[in-house]
């Protein structure tokens, strides 16, 4: 019986791949190279998902995978196993500001001058208070990147951003349509969607905002 379960196991795990290669990520937590290249390349060469923290563009492939890497909006450290790999938290960004953000934890003020570096398009960081404040463009993306996590997975956001902060990003930078279009691809991939974009501003999202 042991032997026939793990054939059946190892069949489902096949199935899963070939149907769709996120579910078998996520489920199995195997380590699965084409899969890691396949949304690599969706998220860093499409030319239409949105970009986090600059504005640099370029067109030259070659040159994208230079240059960019992908951010976990939500830090990698602090997610369980199943959400290491939703793909709704994971966007592109220069690999030089990928590295400042870290895991620090998203601020939208400079409470004092001290320990502060500006970076590149108005981006800021701060290594000794481990605080992050990123552009204004960055940040619509990444307060419904954030509620999407925590909904989701039943996570908190205490060391991730402030309740007003994340709050207040949602309702003052609402979708671009890059934004959009991130969660249309996503949702072909993964079978899910984040409902904090193609739901923004329903009553349904004000009332799970109300309860954060």
């Amino acid at each position: 019986m042991f032997f026939i379960f793990l054939l059946f196991l190892n069949i489902m795990k096949i199935y899963c791949y070939i149907k769709n290669p996120y579910i078998l990520k996520r489920f199995y937590n195997l380590e699965c190279t084409h899969l890691e290249n396949y949304v690599k390349n969706i998220l860093i060469l499409d030319n239409d998902m949105p970009t986090l923290y600059t504005n640099i563009d370029v067109s030259n492939n070659n040159l994208k995978k230079k240059l960019y890497s992908i951010e976990h909006i939500y830090p990698y450290s602090y997610l369980p196993t199943n959400a290491k790999y939703d793909i709704h938290n994971l966007i592109k960004t220069t690999k030089t500001i990928n590295s400042y953000r870290s895991n620090y934890k998203y601020c939208d003020n400079i409470s004092n001058k001290n320990n502060w570096i500006q970076l590149e398009n108005n981006n800021y960081v701060n290594n000794k208070s481990k605080l992050f404040i990123p552009n204004n463009s960055s940040k619509g993306f990444i307060s419904r990147a954030i509620l999407y996590i925590i909904y989701t997975y039943n996570l908190k956001i205490d060391y991730i951003i402030d309740k007003n902060t994340l709050i207040d990003w949602f309702y003052k930078y609402p979708p671009t349509n890059k934004e959009l279009y991130h969660n249309y691809i996503v949702g072909k991939i993964q079978k899910t969607e984040n409902i904090f974009i193609n739901k923004y501003n329903t009553k349904k999202i004000i009332r799970i905002l109300d309860k954060i």
